[in-house]
């Protein structure tokens, strides 16, 4: 990888201070930066305009995009549970939270909360969720189930994110997989609801799940 980054020309004065984080980065080759010191030269520039975060209206890369330090990056959560043997009843009058969820994954921005079987969001904007399910059938008749992404305590559920599932009879063990890209906003929460089309209720088991999200835009 190239070393150095052509940038734009700045004043001097804004590379050449005494301040804690302005310090003269000009280097050698002229019209050249360090790519090491990018991110200082972000930093001066911010301080010198005392505007806040630089804003960019567009930005093209060519090579790699590197995330070094921790919390640093998209924003991105999950939460899950494995080998779970908790079943929950589901009916058909209307859709029931999953609650088997127990450990909270790694995150950057946004809060992962199984105890109340949620991912919390901290950043608004657009997300790639995903959900991967193992679910049994502990009811013993066969029925067809659904799961849906709802957000906001099932308060809105969102039609492009649902899956559904003919679990046979006895203890059928059967996969079920979700995606799908929402638009978010601060403290929405994303939850997985499900439910059956049989007319009585029926139990099940949802084994293994791993509920994740990313975010890929803004909003």
């Amino acid at each position: 990888m190239n070393p150095y980054l052509p940038t734009a020309s700045f004043p001097s004065e804004v590379w050449v201070s005494t301040s804690f984080n302005k310090v003269n980065l000009f280097d050698v080759e002229p019209g050249f930066r360090d790519y090491n010191r990018i991110s200082s030269e972000v930093i001066a520039i911010q301080d010198y305009l005392s505007t806040g975060p630089v804003t960019l209206a567009s930005l093209t890369v060519t090579g790699d995009v590197l995330f070094t330090d921790s919390g640093s990056g998209l924003a991105y959560g999950e939460i899950s549970v494995k080998d779970s043997t908790a079943a929950i009843t589901l009916n058909s009058a209307d859709h029931t939270q999953i609650s088997e969820f127990n450990t909270n994954g790694v995150s950057n921005n946004v809060t992962p909360d199984h105890t109340n079987e949620h991912i919390v969001i901290t950043k608004a904007g657009m997300y790639l969720v995903t959900a991967v399910i193992a679910v049994k059938n502990s009811a013993g008749q066969a029925h067809l189930m659904h799961v849906d992404l709802f957000k906001n305590n099932g308060g809105t559920v969102f039609g492009n994110i649902h899956a559904h599932r003919n679990l046979s009879a006895g203890s059928d063990v059967g996969s079920i997989a979700l995606s799908g890209i929402v638009s978010c906003n601060v403290d929405d929460t994303l939850e997985l609801w499900a439910t059956t089309d049989s007319g009585t209720d029926r139990d099940v088991t949802f084994e293994d799940i791993t509920f994740s999200i990313i975010q890929i835009g803004g909003k």
